[in-house]
């Protein structure tokens, strides 16, 4: 079981931040010996995965697995995140079809190869890499636990986020506001606010999101903070208080109390058990 167990987990092995000039050349073509999860902020040209020719849109948030054809024929300035992986607890078909079918755990769903995303969603997902960078180099158990952390929340963003291509007026509209969401998470304003600034109203919004998420906006802002108050407690030199100041808390003791509701551990612990193992 412990095996198998091991097995069913994400290995970060390489996390590539890509700023150059591309000249015209033959496009390239070839197949990734491991998963790559990327964002491409910026690059004209011919980009192909697998058999789906990418669209101009930009930001496009793209998952390709091992295996699959990669065919690049970018020209002029690039800016792009990836991330390859292995995860042997993650099964996908589709080779040759534009969408995918996923499963892991036991669940399975069918999500697009690429989504072109609004352009408010692409900071929390550079900043997700930047992180995820970061623990993969410090070469150490603790780094590595963090580094697989922040690799599942990353392909949890990429199922969990709606394309912004193509789809319904309100399904628009929810995407605008879950990405507003969060990028304000831990700011101090407030639901109705994103909602009018998405184009929907309170009432619509929780009916939506309900009905998308299975849970209420307050509730995903709640996990978002929690999320990000994680982060900072386990490779930051930041005290409770300024990390709940931080995420939206201004009562550190309100948020000590959510913590532990959120992760069954408190905010001290988690910074007891992180930072011993940075020393």
């Amino acid at each position: 079981m412990a095996a198998s167990n091991r097995a069913a987990v994400p290995e970060l092995l390489v996390v590539v931040h890509n700023q150059s000039m591309q000249e015209k050349k033959t496009p390239g073509a070839w197949k990734h010996a491991c998963h790559h999860l990327s964002i491409i902020l910026h690059g004209e040209g011919l980009y192909r995965n697998g058999p789906a020719e990418l669209p101009p849109e930009r930001p496009l948030f793209g998952f390709l697995p091992a295996g699959d054809d990669d065919f690049n024929g970018f020209v002029g300035r690039i800016d792009a995140w990836y991330a390859g992986f292995h995860w042997p607890g993650l099964s996908s078909q589709g080779a040759g079809k534009l969408e995918l079918d996923v499963s892991w755990n036991g669940r399975a769903m069918r999500i697009p190869r690429f989504k072109a995303i609004v352009a408010a969603a692409a900071p929390r997902i550079v900043e997700q890499y930047q992180a995820m960078r970061a623990a993969l180099a410090r070469n150490d158990l603790a780094g590595s636990m963090l580094a697989q952390g922040l690799l599942t929340e990353l392909f949890a963003m990429y199922v969990d986020l709606p394309s912004e291509s193509g789809a319904p007026a309100s399904h628009r509209a929810l995407s605008r506001f879950q990405d507003l969401l969060r990028v304000h998470a831990c700011d101090d304003v407030s639901i109705e606010e994103l909602a009018d600034r998405a184009g929907l109203t309170a009432d619509h919004l929780r009916d939506l999101f309900r009905e998308r998420f299975g849970q209420r906006p307050i509730e995903y802002r709640t996990g978002l903070r929690m999320g990000r108050a994680r982060e900072l407690l386990a490779s930051t030199t930041l005290n409770v208080k300024e990390v709940a100041r931080r995420t939206g808390y201004p009562d550190a003791l309100y948020f000590s109390r959510a913590f532990r509701r959120h992760f069954s551990i408190n905010p001290r612990e988690m910074i007891r058990r992180h930072r011993l193992a940075m020393r």
